[in-house]
């Protein structure tokens, strides 16, 4: 039987079953637990390719006999397995930061499914998604509270981002700081907030950019502890920690300063990230992941900014429209790299006097912008008739803010 694809191919594969088919072909790659893992069929289901299920299809209209070869079948090694999925967002956050923090399995994790099977048993399936892996996560949370519950929210955070099991070969920006470990976080020594350093985009040579991070010990007892900066084998870049040496009393925390230097700016990077290490004395280590962003070309942060008419008069219900490109987006590599805002200010101003502020958004993705201009000011109250200013300002999360002026009068 060939089966388009449908919402419930396990069904079809039943009914295919039970009128006589002796191998169930499927339009399609047939996702992991589509059948769920409880089906129990006695025939083979293959899913195959679309241009293959369609040519079958073809063939069969004009009465055409289709022959299906299948091979012995046999297990092979999964090359990807122990790798993040390449549907896992990847890259910097916004602002530089790091992120995903952590890493945990999301590929065809075993859940139960709605309803029950035939037979009244509960049914089962797999899951794929960082949607599973965050859940994973959150359990993985839940019980080093449980081993742990004098940790407050930092610290929890902070041992387990700290204790992650780093993946070979996989850059800091697509893992964080590597694969959950609960077991290993519940015994961790010390715990860093912040548990990530994002120092920012790197624009020229010389740039220099200093972070602080506070180490806590979460036990009883007094500890000793070394902290060493990695840098992931990118010359140009260097990261250097002050003090080098803690001695830490029970509970007590200590700020470390970490200062990265770029002695000058690597071609066709778009970020370089590396590791910070504390080892404490007899055992035990957290790694505090950091990176280092190197923009594009520096485009405008600011772009076609007009107001639909510069002369009008007050209404709330027929306002002037103030149009604004905020932030950019730009290829590095073949990639899409985005410089979004932390801040996008909408100010009133008359002649030298600000008057105030109108709007205000914050966290701003690249993207067009429209503001409602009634001829009210920020307080609420109709403005005089006379002639005003807008001045947009657009402020990066690292480097110079951007701003621009329109003109209006009120008549």
């Amino acid at each position: 039987a060939l089966l388009a694809r449908a919402t419930d191919p396990g069904e079809a594969a039943r009914r295919a079953v039970d009128a006589g088919a002796a191998v169930v072909l499927v339009d399609g790659v047939v996702p992991a637990g589509a059948l769920g893992v409880d089906e129990r069929l006695s025939i083979p289901i293959v899913g195959l390719p679309s241009r293959v299920a369609r040519l079958a299809r073809e063939a069969l209209a004009q009465d055409i006999p289709v022959r299906v070869s299948l091979g012995t079948p046999g297990w092979e090694a999964n090359d990807e397995r122990g790798r993040i999925a390449p549907f896992s967002s990847h890259g910097l956050a916004f602002g530089g930061g790091v992120k995903p923090e952590l890493a945990a399995a999301g590929v065809e994790i075993l859940t139960a499914d709605v309803g029950r099977t035939e037979g009244r048993q509960p049914r089962y399936g797999t899951v794929s998604g960082s949607s599973a892996a965050a859940a994973i996560v959150g359990g993985a949370a839940a019980l080093v509270a449980q081993a742990r519950p004098g940790l407050d929210a930092e610290a929890l955070k902070g041992v387990l981002v700290g204790t992650a099991v780093a993946l070979g070969d996989t850059p800091t920006s697509a893992q964080g700081a590597g694969l959950v470990d609960p077991g290993a976080a519940a015994v961790a020594e010390v715990a860093a907030a912040p548990a990530t350093v994002a120092f920012g985009a790197a624009t020229e040579q010389g740039w220099t950019s200093v972070r602080r991070v506070r180490v806590r010990n979460v036990t009883n007892r007094r500890l000793r502890a070394v902290v060493a900066a990695n840098v992931e084998g990118i010359a140009g870049v260097s990261v250097t920690v002050r003090p080098s040496r803690l001695l830490l009393r029970a509970g007590a925390e200590r700020e470390i300063e970490l200062t990265a230097r770029v002695t000058f700016v690597p071609q066709g990077l778009g970020a370089i990230a590396g590791t910070t290490r504390v080892e404490v004395a007899g055992g035990g280590e957290i790694a505090i992941p950091w990176a280092v962003a190197f923009p594009a070309a520096s485009e405008p942060l600011l772009g076609d900014v007009r107001i639909s008419t510069a002369v009008f008069r007050a209404s709330d219900r027929a306002p002037a429209v103030l149009q604004v490109r905020a932030g950019s987006v730009s290829e590095r590599n073949g990639r899409a790299q985005l410089q979004p805002l932390e801040r996008l200010d909408v100010e009133l101003w008359q002649g030298a006097e600000r008057i105030g502020l109108l709007a205000r958004l914050r966290d701003v993705l690249p993207g067009n912008y429209a503001f409602g201009v009634t001829g009210r000011g920020p307080r609420g109250g109709s403005l005089e008739r006379g002639r005003y200013r807008l001045r947009v300002l657009a402020v990066p999360p690292d480097g110079l803010p951007e701003a621009t002026a329109v003109r209006f009068r009120i008549r």
